[in-house]
């Protein structure tokens, strides 16, 4: 009996996925952002998400519990609680594509702390790579960048980037979580459960 391999992933599908899910998360926080406060907004987004998550995950009978639930925590914040509220908070004071040209810093804020938490070697390539991606994404959007930088500017610009350094450290608990053997799925539902618990117990007078 032949065997039949899976093909694995190819690089441009890889590509086209990533393009698909980030650039339709900065639409997604641009429709949410306005009356209703940051907080709810990110909570019903996290809410929603990681119910369904894992509902999937136990109609599958892949639903895991975390051997190590400190990471998944972690990741939990970084990922799917403050990074947002900064990212959100950040768009309800600058343009969208400003707030998209700073979190591509992530690549250079991934680097830089893998070099610290894990030790990882910095290569010129990913220094040059981030360079361009972020000089590109900023040619691109220069239009909403040319603005007067007044203090509102400078707070949205603040804000964007501490969400962006967040998010960076929960892409090292998420490679912790990996090393310890939780699978990115069952980080992700845990994490954005876990996200919205924490938001809804820290506003939950608004939700």
């Amino acid at each position: 009996m032949a065997r039949h391999r899976s093909r694995p992933m190819t690089t441009p599908v890889l590509f086209a996925a990533t393009i698909l899910i980030w650039g339709t998360t900065w639409i997604a926080i641009a429709a949410q952002v306005g009356a209703v406060p940051v907080a709810v907004s990110v909570f019903y987004r996290f809410a929603l998400a990681g119910v369904l998550m894992l509902a999937v995950l136990a109609a599958l009978d892949r639903l895991r519990s975390p051997a190590v639930w400190r990471f998944v925590v972690v990741q939990a914040l970084c990922l799917f609680c403050l990074n947002f509220l900064g990212l959100y908070t950040a768009t309800s004071l600058v343009p969208s594509g400003l707030v998209s040209v700073i979190f591509s810093l992530a690549s250079i804020f991934n680097a830089v702390n893998a070099r610290i938490f894990f030790g990882d070697r910095i290569s010129r390539q990913t220094v040059l790579a981030g360079a361009l991606g972020v000089a590109g994404l900023a040619c691109l959007f220069w239009p909403d960048i040319d603005i007067t930088a007044g203090a509102s500017t400078l707070r949205g610009i603040g804000w964007a980037v501490l969400g962006t350094l967040i998010f960076s450290w929960g892409n090292m608990a998420s490679r912790q979580n990996t090393h310890l053997g939780i699978t990115p799925m069952t980080a992700n539902a845990w994490g954005m459960g876990i996200g919205a618990l924490c938001l809804l117990a820290a506003g939950g007078h608004t939700i």
